[in-house]
């Protein structure tokens, strides 16, 4: 009996199957940036070149997970709006760890079991509002809070940790990035005690 379509579309299937996906996907990145300057070659340039390093690292994530890439999401409608939302994103800098972070969302959207998660699309645009400095931390923390939960330990996380572990020179510079993930609500508290406190939300 000849496979249904959707067998053919889960994942473990035929490497030839999967491959075509990963070159399909990437297929829809557009020639050009899809946003541009009129007037401006210089601009458009520039968006060119970076939806065409974001691309490289989409590229990249899909090689690394493709045996898991849950095709039917691949397929959907919801997937090519994703697409575009992080290609206008990927467009608008020259961040590198803003592309990274935009290629795990998306590419975290073609996989079991974050494909089935909500909220994808508010990730993409989060990413896009937020600065390096704050992704940097934002990652630099959960890296802090899995080692914790590994240690059972369940002390609140303090600036000079953090500062430390980046190697930055001012505990100050920590505080501000810290102040603004606060406000975009990516952080549960800071508290001005002595030892300058913070409590952040675990991972989501």
């Amino acid at each position: 009996m000849p496979q249904s379509r959707t067998q053919l579309l889960n994942p473990g299937n035929s490497p030839l199957i999967i491959a075509t996906a990963v070159a399909g996907i990437l297929n829809l990145f557009p020639d050009t940036a899809p946003i541009g300057v009129a007037g401006s070659i210089f601009v458009l340039s520039w968006q060119n070149e970076q939806v065409g390093k974001f691309k490289k690292r989409v590229e990249t994530r899909l090689n690394e997970i493709e045996n898991h890439l849950n095709l039917n999401s691949v397929n959907s409608p919801e997937f090519i709006e994703l697409l575009i939302q992080a290609i206008e994103a990927a467009a608008r800098t020259v961040s590198e760890q803003k592309h990274q972070a935009l290629a795990n969302a998306l590419v975290a959207s073609m996989v079991e079991p974050t494909s089935k998660f909500s909220g994808k699309s508010t990730i993409i645009r989060i990413i896009n509002q937020i600065s390096e400095e704050e992704i940097i931390v934002l990652k630099t923390l959960f890296d802090i809070e899995d080692d914790r939960t590994k240690d059972n330990n369940t002390d609140r996380i303090v600036l000079k940790e953090i500062k430390e572990k980046l190697q930055w020179t001012e505990e100050e510079d920590v505080l501000v990035v810290c102040q603004s993930l606060l406000q975009l609500g990516l952080s549960k508290d800071i508290t001005s005690s002595t030892s300058r406190a913070i409590s952040f939300l675990s991972r989501q």
